[in-house]
Order: C-alpha cells, then structure tokens, then sequence
C-alpha cells in the first residue's frame, strides 16, 4: 500500500511540475505573440498570432488584441481569438469595440457578442435594431435573441423599448 502511495505521489508531483513549466512556457509564448502584434509583422504574422492566442491567451493579451478589431483585414483574426476567452475582458473589449466600427466589421463584432451571450451589449445591440442598415439591424436582432443570458421576458421588454427601423420591416 505505501509503494502505491509513494507512485501516486510521484506522478502527481511531476504532473504538478509539468503544469508549471507549460504555464511559464505559454506566458512566454503569449508575450511573443503580444509582441508580433504590436509590431509592423505581416498580416499573416498577426493572423497566426490570434490562431494561437486563442488558445493560450490570457487577460495579458486582451489589449493587443481590441487595438485589432477597429481594422477591417485583422478584425476577425481578433475576434477569433477573442470570442472564446472565458474573462470578462475579452467580452468588454468586443463592447469597445461595438460603436467604434461600421459594416461588415460591426457585423462580425455583433455576432461575436451574440456568441458569447454578453448582456453587456445588451442597450447597444438594442439600439443597432434600428440601424438604417438591413444587416446590422438584423445582426443585431439575432444576437439579442442568441444571449442565452436574457431571460425571454427580458428580451421582450428590451425589444419593445426601441422598434425596428421601417427599412428592416421590408
């Protein structure tokens, strides 16, 4: 029994190890990928930057990331990365970023709110429903109905206070 406990023991200590040094190792890798995208790298270099952080990235690279999601070749790479992050910062990032931006960019950034279920878009969602622009409007609606954090009653009352453009009801 003691042996057992003695292995067990041992492989729990170099899993714990182990850990360590892959998280020193991403942090490393993540300050790297920072770096080529607050350089003047190709947008290949910055595309595969976001590929990668969306896997490893952390709260640290949030910043890099938002400056991207204003630029209309980039925004998506951002988005990419950004739209699965589990902290509250890459959502308020995308918030940020929300009014910031027009067309089809606005657009990608609307579904990614609707994705990740951010209320905190919730009054600017609401009132993009009444944007002049069909596929806002309707992007907007859709991600209003995706936040699966709004109750249906809640989303009735927020869609009643603003009603849609005359142009989406075509």
């Amino acid at each position: 029994m003691k042996q057992r406990f003695a292995f067990l023991y041992a492989i729990t200590l170099l899993a714990l190890v182990a850990q360590q040094s892959l998280i020193a190792a991403n942090t490393d890798e993540e300050q790297k990928l920072i770096a080529v995208l607050q350089s003047g790298a190709s947008l290949a270099e910055k595309d595969a930057a976001c590929a990668r952080l969306k896997f490893i990235g952390t709260a640290r690279c949030v910043p890099a990331l938002s400056t991207l999601l204003g630029d209309e070749q980039l925004s998506h790479s951002a988005r990419y990365a950004l739209e699965p992050m589990p902290m509250s910062e890459a959502g308020q990032a995308l918030v940020d970023a929300l009014l910031k931006t027009k067309g089809m960019t606005q657009v990608g950034l609307i579904n990614s709110l609707g994705v990740r279920g951010e209320t905190r878009a919730v009054p600017e969602l609401t009132k993009l429903r009444q944007n002049p622009d069909n596929v806002v409007a309707s992007a907007a609606a859709t991600a209003l109905g995706k936040s699966a954090a709004l109750t249906r009653s809640r989303l009735w009352k927020e869609l009643s206070k603003a009603p849609l453009a005359p142009s989406t009801l075509q």
